[in-house]
């Protein structure tokens, strides 16, 4: 049964209209064109919301599906208009969360299949009527509607909010601490155990998270096709990539990780540099060869740490074999899929894979004007250590950079498409081109792990590309300054095109030999295409590339 319930003064649009049931509480009026055949439930209108405790009950077992608190109720007392909206498949879950700066609304999470978090349903007051934006029936609903498409989550956080104020956009909550109620109600936050999202108790301190961090976490979780929130926001990669690890270690015994050869330099730093300080042993391994990952996993490995598509060489790791062969033998598998994004990998969607992360920083940011990284797992036990570890360490996302990373998130789905239709594109113009010995890019067929990327990749390709020049260091130097429309510079994912030499810029703390084995190579040039014209940026290419 999916309920919305409406004041007396706000306007039923003439298709809403229907015949009307007296209760002891309020008027009902039945949607008529949601009967049982078609939704297999019925919509309700409450047009006298009153002075009330329980608005209603389910016709067959008579319990309520929601009721008023009275500190809820006090605030709808002396209201004259208000809109709430409730949804509820199974009587046995319903949640509510009452707005901290509007009386007029209080939003509702829809009950799923049994009883599960599906999404919010978003209901306006515009003007003197009700929109109802989205409802959605278990008995009837397809795997489509129930799940809407990438593109929906990320412009609409999956149908979700953290702030109830319904809001077109998003605020800005740049307050370190919150007022409480009462000292058992702070209390009462300081013992809650870590959790993705608050809860109606409101916030406590701002390094344990605040409202905008939340809103992301509710959005990448919606990106990365779960239904309930299982996210952390960091205020950089590199701490959601640290806090991963540490989360994994165990207090006063032997801990073992395993990790390709190639990876991203701060990563790779800090397994070598740092990693032996917390008594951490690390094995590198070939990130392509999933036979390696489980030949070096020990009895005292605690994870394995897997980078696909790998910066800069853009190999893959084939997580269809490596994470079912980590879960059987109860290793858990963390996976930094910065250079896919959730637009072109569904990362927890494989079996065997614990945790997402993502620098968010890069695509999902998507400006070069933000920190940030993300983790998302299924794993509640890991993810509760997760959440421990950032309050601890304090690697909080400010409130400031969460309002632009939510807002870099609504556009991820169009940036993506064009930047992957770009990519492919200039990839297999440098293909052609005499100067290039390689070009690094899955969607090629002449890339080593296309058929893989083929499999595991979603919507494309993704949007990052390298290649080589023959000249080495001294080609490769020559081409990134030799540019003029694409600028010279580290990091990747804004709208601007971004070139970079690994072998002089990213990964020069590496040793040359290491270099080698990781498949860098002193004339890798590491593209992170934009949002310009292709054609443009063809042209800045071949005028740069006649210098070398």
């Amino acid at each position: 049964r999916l309920l919305l319930l409406r004041s007396a003064n706000v306007r039923v649009p003439p298709r809403m209209r229907a015949c009307r049931t007296r209760t002891h509480k309020g008027t009902l009026d039945t949607h008529p064109s949601n009967r049982a055949d078609q939704l297999g439930r019925d919509v309700l209108l409450l047009t006298d919301l009153g002075d009330f405790v329980c608005l209603f009950t389910t016709a067959a077992s008579q319990r309520p599906l929601w009721c008023a608190h009275s500190d809820c109720r006090s605030k709808f007392e002396h209201q004259q208009s208000c809109t709430i909206y409730a949804a509820c498949i199974t009587p046995e879950y319903t949640e509510t969360r009452t707005p901290k700066n509007d009386d007029r609304h209080v939003t509702m999470l829809v009950g799923g299949v049994c009883g599960t978090v599906r999404r919010a349903v978003a209901v306006r007051r515009r003007g003197m009527c009700v929109r109802l934006l989205r409802c959605v029936s278990s008995t009837t609903a397809t795997a489509e509607s129930a799940t809407p498409h990438f593109a929906t989550r990320a412009a609409q956080f999956g149908g979700k909010r953290a702030d109830a104020s319904l809001g077109v956009s998003s605020g800005i909550y740049p307050s370190s601490t919150y007022m409480l109620r009462d000292v058992e109600h702070g209390s009462r936050l300081g013992r809650k155990p870590q959790q993705s999202v608050s809860d109606d108790d409101g916030f406590f301190y701002s390094r344990w998270a605040n409202p905008n961090s939340e809103e992301v976490a509710i959005a990448v979780s919606a990106l990365e096709g779960l239904e309930e929130c299982a996210t952390r926001v960091f205020s950089s990669g590199m701490a959601a990539i640290t806090t991963a690890i540490l989360a994994t270690m165990k207090h006063g015994q032997p801990n073992h990780l395993v990790a390709p050869s190639g990876l991203y330099g701060g990563t790779n730093e800090f397994l070598t540099v740092f990693a032996p300080n917390f008594k951490l042993d690390v094995t590198f391994v070939d990130g392509t060869d999933v036979g390696a990952f489980v030949e070096a996993i020990r009895p005292d490995t605690v994870a394995v740490f897997a980078e696909t598509p790998c910066n800069p060489t853009l190999r893959l790791t084939n997580l269809l074999e490596l994470g079912p062969s980590c879960r059987d033998r109860g290793v858990r598998l963390l996976v930094d899929g910065t250079f896919g994004t959730p637009y072109n990998q569904q990362l927890l969607a494989i079996p065997g894979v614990t945790a997402s992360i993502h620098s968010a920083t890069k695509y999902l940011g998507g400006h070069s004007d933000l920190l940030a990284g993300v983790l998302t797992s299924r794993d509640a036990e890991y993810f509760n250590k997760v959440a421990y570890l950032q309050r601890l360490l304090g690697g909080t996302l400010s409130a400031f950079d969460g309002f632009l990373l939510a807002r870099g998130i609504k556009t991820l789905d169009v940036r993506m498409q064009r930047i992957n239709e770009t990519v492919s594109t200039v990839a297999h113009w440098l293909d052609e081109h005499p100067k290039t010995e390689c070009v690094h890019y899955p969607g090629l067929v002449t890339h080593p792990d296309h058929e893989l990327a083929a499999r595991q990749m979603t919507n494309g390709f993704g949007p990052m590309m390298s290649f080589e020049l023959a000249g080495g260091l001294e080609a490769g130097r020559t081409l990134v300054e030799s540019l003029q429309l694409i600028a010279l510079g580290v990091s990747l994912g804004g709208t601007e095109s971004l070139v970079q030499h690994p072998a002089t810029m990213t990964h020069a703390m590496m040793a040359p030999e290491q270099r080698q084995k990781a498949g860098i190579t002193d004339g890798l040039v590491r593209l992170s295409l934009g949002l310009e014209h292709p054609e443009d940026l063809i042209a800045d290419l071949e005028q740069g590339l006649a210098l070398v």
